[in-house]
């Protein structure tokens, strides 16, 4: 498969979210993720769902490396900040 080709597992997760199915939806996102790497959307678009599933460390971990890769990402800035003032780490 090609990069490009990974519209179609972000899809398919993207529905797989909006039905609750956070574990598959995941996986459709991992999917992706192995064909696009470097991709900053799709990170962002993982650590959602993993924030939706509860996994607070591994959505701040995609967050981190969308922003990594895009450091202009707003999404993830937004969302890593969120994440760290429930935490109570405003600095």
């Amino acid at each position: 498969l090609e990069p490009q080709q990974s519209k179609l597992f972000v899809r398919r997760g993207k529905i797989r979210q909006v039905m609750g199915q956070y574990a598959p939806a995941i996986a459709d996102f991992d999917a992706a993720i192995a064909l696009d790497p470097k991709n900053a959307e799709l990170h962002y678009l993982r650590g959602l769902v993993s924030r939706l599933a509860g996994d607070q460390e591994r959505a701040n971990a995609d967050f981190q490396r969308a922003i990594e890769l895009d450091p202009a990402h707003v999404g993830a800035l937004n969302s890593r900040g969120a994440m760290l003032a429930a935490k109570g780490e405003h600095d």
